[in-house]
């Protein structure tokens, strides 16, 4: 290679500085790195060292002019003694004056008589030093101290580049990590399963196992936890052994909001084989203003092979807001369950000369009230029957049920008939200025002396009924009527048949019927329907009704709306319930 004084080492530099800013890996960059000050004039061997943040020797790398790479393990302890005392970004050593000790080391190791040591030293990005290294064996004056400064200045920035790019490779699998973690614990809204969730997607991407605990304080318990290795056994609920684990968690609960979180710490021999780790980090899971609980992340490596603390928290916030929407939605659907069945009869009357049965199947799955209702109630010397749908759902479309189930009922009780109770309703509503729409139906029975049931229908907008004959003939008398609550004058549609001994009459809302499958036919034009009324015409009216309303469920491909069926059968006399 030309002197550096001359254009020569301008272009060796040169060559260099594209060599390093193309190496995609620091090993590449090492490579270049040795090859380039192999070119110096009187270099007979070039190394590298990187050191931690303490001082501990990372990565250590040595070549001679000859290509060889000889067992230099005791000249580095020494250079790195010399290292961890000097610092200078070019520090120039004259070895059989500075340090005598290892000039026969260095002749001896490196094949040559080295007598100046030459080190560059810049710190590496994210931390910790690098080391580069070049023996000679003349002079100073051989290699000028410039040029083996401009090989470090390359170096500096070369490093600065690779670690640019894994800063961003880093934040881009964080921030895919991330995405990925929130969509896969919102996909969940059953507690358990969000919980089996959170942990499954820490590991083996963020730790090598995860515990997951719930409660505050001296209530914590564990609920659920993961390890990479499957056969671990983990710690379990109630583990005298691991009080002191319980104990750390319990702390971390009452450690005030803004506390940093995710730090590690090493942990014994004895709790690491526990647990299997050598170090944990715990973060506390905090949602809307509440401790939920803590997660434990357990990593089987060193404290200084961990990932960046941020990423933990940002992780556990996630959940956290997973996990709380999880126990909302489940005390939702518990408040919802017990509206609705307050909506809905907690039994039907046992009446002389009829069975009856009622089936309701909820179609909403976000968890809103629906306002379908139904009843039967006594009615002069037979029954009323009752359904009716209110327009929406929620909590006010459900005051609006509960409201018109109990006025048809008390009305009927007192013997009005189904048209007067349905027009004392279309009142009340339009006097209370509801928005809301309401549709219903009343047939009003009693048993003839011929025997079977005389039926009086009263329809208000509400869907016509289906009677099924005995003889497995289906037919739909007339509904018809104005929805109720849109107009002063009530209007309603008045018809009447007899039922006889074995025929069913069936009132349901428009779920049943409307239930749509995939190319937007409804259920009431389907052969499903048509066979099921025929094959079940003789089963008890509880199984007809239960099945009606189980297959339109599983006909309907579109629409969540709720369905109700209620059935009554004429009987012979003496007869009731089923």
């Amino acid at each position: 290679m030309s002197h550096p004084d001359d254009g020569g080492w301008a272009d060796a530099l040169h060559q260099l500085w594209t060599a390093a800013t193309a190496a995609a890996d620091p090993g590449a960059l090492d490579v270049a790195l040795l090859a380039a000050l192999l070119e110096l004039p009187g270099v007979f061997a070039a190394g590298t060292i990187t050191q931690d943040r303490k001082g501990r020797t990372e990565h250590v790398s040595w070549v001679n002019r000859g290509g060889g790479q000889n067992s230099t393990a005791a000249l580095f302890r020494d250079i790195e003694q010399v290292v961890s005392r000097r610092h200078s970004p070019v520090l120039i050593i004259d070895l059989g004056r500075d340090v005598p000790e290892l000039t026969a080391l260095a002749a001896t190791t490196l094949d040559h008589p080295a007598s100046t040591l030459f080190i560059g030293g810049f710190a590496r990005p994210g931390g910790g030093t690098a080391h580069l290294l070049v023996t000679v064996a003349g002079g100073c004056d051989a290699t000028p101290a410039g040029s083996f400064a401009q090989v470090v200045d390359v170096a500096r920035t070369a490093g600065e580049r690779l670690a640019g790019q894994a800063l961003i490779e880093e934040t881009r699998n964080r921030d895919a990590l991330l995405a990925e973690a929130s969509l896969q614990m919102d996909a969940e809204l059953d507690a358990p399963q969000t919980l089996q969730r959170v942990a499954r997607m820490v590991v083996p991407a963020v730790a090598d196992g995860c515990l997951v605990y719930l409660g505050h304080g001296d209530t914590v318990r564990l609920i659920t936890g993961v390890h990479v290795d499957a056969h671990r056994q983990l710690p379990v609920a109630g583990d005298r052994d691991m009080q002191w684990l319980r104990d750390l968690v319990g702390r971390a609960t009452a450690e005030p909001p803004g506390t940093p979180g995710g730090a590690a710490r090493e942990l014994s021999p004895a709790a690491g084989l526990a647990v299997g780790a050598q170090a944990l980090a715990t973060t506390v899971l905090r949602a809307r203003g509440r401790v939920l609980g803590v997660l434990v992340f357990l990593f089987d490596r060193a404290v200084d092979r961990l990932p960046d603390p941020a990423l933990l928290v940002d992780l556990t916030r996630r959940a956290a807001l997973a996990i709380d929407n999880a126990e909302l939605y489940e005390q939702r659907r518990r408040d919802v369950m017990t509206l609705q069945s307050h909506l809905l009869p907690t039994g039907l009357p046992v009446l002389d000369g009829v069975t009856t049965a009622a089936a309701y199947a909820v179609g909403d799955q976000i968890l809103e009230v629906g306002g379908d209702f139904y009843d039967i109630v006594p009615h002069g010397t037979g029954g009323a029957a009752m359904i009716g749908d209110v327009c929406g759902r929620g909590v006010a479309a459900a005051a609006l049920t509960g409201m018109a189930r109990h006025t048809l009922g008390t009305l009927l009780r007192d013997g009005a008939s189904g048209e007067r109770a349905l027009s004392r309703l279309n009142a009340a509503l339009r006097r209370d200025g509801s928005w809301r729409f309401v549709t219903g139906a009343v047939a009003t029975f009693c048993p003839t002396a011929r025997g079977g049931l005389a039926v009086r229908l009263a329809s208000a907008g509400h869907p016509a009924p289906l009677v099924v004959r005995a003889s497995g003939r289906v037919s739909r008398p007339g509904g018809g009527g104005l929805l109720l609550g849109v107009r002063d004058r009530a209007g309603i549609g008045r018809s009447q048949l007899r039922l006889a001994v074995g025929d069913t009459l069936l009132l349901f809302t428009d779920g049943l019927t409307e239930a749509r499958d995939g190319d937007g036919a409804m259920f009431e034009d389907s052969v499903v329907l048509a066979d099921a009324l025929v094959r079940l015409r003789a089963a008890p009216v509880a199984v007809l009704v239960e099945n009606l309303c189980r297959l339109a469920v599983e006909f309907r491909r579109s629409g969540a709306d709720d369905i109700a069926v209620l059935g009554v059968r004429a009987a012979d006399e003496g007869d009731a319930g089923e």
